[in-house]
Protein backbone atom coordinates (compact mmCIF):
# COMPACT_ATOMS: atom_id res chain seq x y z
CA UNK A 1 0.00 0.00 0.00
CA UNK A 2 2.91 2.72 0.65
CA UNK A 3 4.39 1.50 -2.75
CA UNK A 4 1.39 2.67 -4.50
CA UNK A 5 0.72 5.93 -2.73
CA UNK A 6 4.38 6.27 -3.19
CA UNK A 7 3.75 6.02 -7.13
CA UNK A 8 0.97 8.05 -7.23
CA UNK A 9 2.11 10.80 -5.08
CA UNK A 10 5.68 10.62 -7.91
CA UNK A 11 3.46 10.43 -10.69
CA UNK A 12 1.10 13.93 -9.87
CA UNK A 13 5.02 15.57 -9.21
CA UNK A 14 5.73 14.62 -12.03
CA UNK A 15 2.74 15.65 -14.54
CA UNK A 16 3.19 19.18 -12.57
CA UNK A 17 7.10 19.34 -13.33
CA UNK A 18 6.31 17.80 -16.77
CA UNK A 19 3.76 20.52 -17.14
CA UNK A 20 5.54 23.51 -15.91
CA UNK A 21 8.99 22.37 -18.30
CA UNK A 22 6.84 21.96 -21.55
CA UNK A 23 5.42 25.77 -20.59
CA UNK A 24 8.74 27.08 -19.73
CA UNK A 25 9.81 25.84 -23.03
CA UNK A 26 6.85 26.83 -25.30
CA UNK A 27 7.76 30.80 -25.38
CA UNK A 28 3.44 31.49 -25.03
CA UNK A 29 2.76 34.17 -22.47
CA UNK A 30 -0.55 32.82 -21.43
CA UNK A 31 1.40 29.34 -19.87
CA UNK A 32 2.56 29.71 -17.00
CA UNK A 33 2.50 26.81 -14.71
CA UNK A 34 5.99 26.66 -13.62
CA UNK A 35 5.32 29.75 -11.46
CA UNK A 36 2.76 28.02 -9.74
CA UNK A 37 5.46 26.40 -8.09
CA UNK A 38 6.53 29.42 -6.91
CA UNK A 39 5.27 31.77 -4.00
CA UNK A 40 2.94 34.33 -4.87
CA UNK A 41 5.20 37.02 -4.21
CA UNK A 42 7.90 36.13 -7.01
CA UNK A 43 8.10 38.12 -9.66
CA UNK A 44 8.55 36.54 -12.97
CA UNK A 45 11.28 38.90 -14.01
CA UNK A 46 13.40 38.31 -11.00
CA UNK A 47 13.56 34.23 -12.09
CA UNK A 48 16.66 33.06 -14.32
CA UNK A 49 15.11 31.08 -17.13
CA UNK A 50 18.12 28.77 -17.75
CA UNK A 51 18.25 28.19 -14.18
CA UNK A 52 14.65 26.93 -14.03
CA UNK A 53 14.61 25.27 -16.89
CA UNK A 54 17.58 23.40 -15.45
CA UNK A 55 15.78 22.72 -11.95
CA UNK A 56 12.51 21.56 -14.02
CA UNK A 57 14.25 18.97 -15.96
CA UNK A 58 16.29 17.53 -12.91
CA UNK A 59 13.25 17.35 -11.19
CA UNK A 60 11.43 15.96 -13.66
CA UNK A 61 13.67 12.96 -14.07
CA UNK A 62 13.82 12.72 -9.96
CA UNK A 63 10.16 12.27 -10.22
CA UNK A 64 10.46 9.92 -13.05
CA UNK A 65 12.65 7.67 -11.58
CA UNK A 66 11.42 7.26 -8.16
CA UNK A 67 7.49 6.67 -9.76
CA UNK A 68 9.38 3.78 -12.01
CA UNK A 69 11.12 2.39 -9.17
CA UNK A 70 7.80 2.25 -6.92
CA UNK A 71 6.92 0.41 -9.91
CA UNK A 72 9.27 -2.04 -10.16
CA UNK A 73 9.26 -2.40 -6.25
CA UNK A 74 5.51 -3.12 -6.24
CA UNK A 75 5.89 -5.89 -9.05
CA UNK A 76 8.86 -7.28 -7.10
CA UNK A 77 6.68 -7.55 -3.62
CA UNK A 78 3.90 -9.44 -6.21
CA UNK A 79 6.67 -11.72 -7.51
CA UNK A 80 7.69 -12.66 -3.52
CA UNK A 81 4.27 -13.16 -2.41
CA UNK A 82 3.51 -15.34 -4.91
CA UNK A 83 6.80 -17.50 -4.54
CA UNK A 84 6.07 -17.39 -0.82
CA UNK A 85 2.31 -18.68 -0.87
CA UNK A 86 4.15 -21.34 -3.88
CA UNK A 87 6.56 -22.77 -1.19
CA UNK A 88 4.30 -22.26 1.33
CA UNK A 89 1.56 -24.81 -0.25
CA UNK A 90 3.94 -26.85 -1.92
CA UNK A 91 3.73 -29.29 1.57
CA UNK A 92 0.19 -28.97 2.07
CA UNK A 93 -0.01 -30.10 -1.74
CA UNK A 94 1.95 -33.70 -0.50
CA UNK A 95 -0.13 -33.97 2.38
CA UNK A 96 -3.69 -34.22 0.22
CA UNK A 97 -1.81 -36.79 -2.49
CA UNK A 98 -0.97 -39.19 0.53
CA UNK A 99 -4.02 -38.61 2.58
CA UNK A 100 -5.98 -38.83 -0.94
CA UNK A 101 -4.65 -42.14 -1.36
CA UNK A 102 -3.88 -41.40 -4.30
CA UNK A 103 0.11 -40.89 -3.75
CA UNK A 104 2.23 -44.05 -4.33
CA UNK A 105 5.68 -45.54 -3.07
CA UNK A 106 6.87 -43.39 -6.58
CA UNK A 107 5.29 -39.95 -5.59
CA UNK A 108 7.06 -39.83 -2.22
CA UNK A 109 9.57 -41.98 -2.49
CA UNK A 110 8.36 -43.90 1.12
CA UNK A 111 5.95 -46.34 2.11
CA UNK A 112 2.13 -45.72 2.54
CA UNK A 113 0.67 -46.95 5.52
CA UNK A 114 -2.98 -48.35 4.91
CA UNK A 115 -5.34 -46.40 7.07
CA UNK A 116 -6.23 -47.19 10.79
CA UNK A 117 -10.19 -47.53 10.49
CA UNK A 118 -13.05 -46.59 7.74
CA UNK A 119 -12.93 -43.23 7.18
CA UNK A 120 -10.56 -42.37 9.97
CA UNK A 121 -8.32 -39.57 8.69
CA UNK A 122 -7.23 -38.79 11.93
CA UNK A 123 -3.49 -41.73 11.72
CA UNK A 124 -3.58 -41.63 7.84
CA UNK A 125 -2.95 -37.64 8.47
CA UNK A 126 -0.37 -37.77 10.92
CA UNK A 127 1.31 -40.38 8.76
CA UNK A 128 1.26 -38.26 5.65
CA UNK A 129 2.97 -35.30 7.45
CA UNK A 130 5.41 -37.39 8.82
CA UNK A 131 5.94 -38.82 5.58
CA UNK A 132 6.21 -35.06 3.96
CA UNK A 133 8.50 -34.06 6.37
CA UNK A 134 10.83 -36.55 5.56
CA UNK A 135 10.84 -35.51 2.11
CA UNK A 136 11.66 -31.79 2.92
Amino acid sequence: LGLAYATDWNNTMLTDYTNAYRDLLDNDPSTKSYMDLFAPNVNEDDIDKTWLQNVLRSRRNYFRRNRDLCIIGMVGVYLLAMVDAYVLAEPFRHIARLVDGRGSVADSGRAQHPPVGGNDLGPQLLSAIKNVFRLV
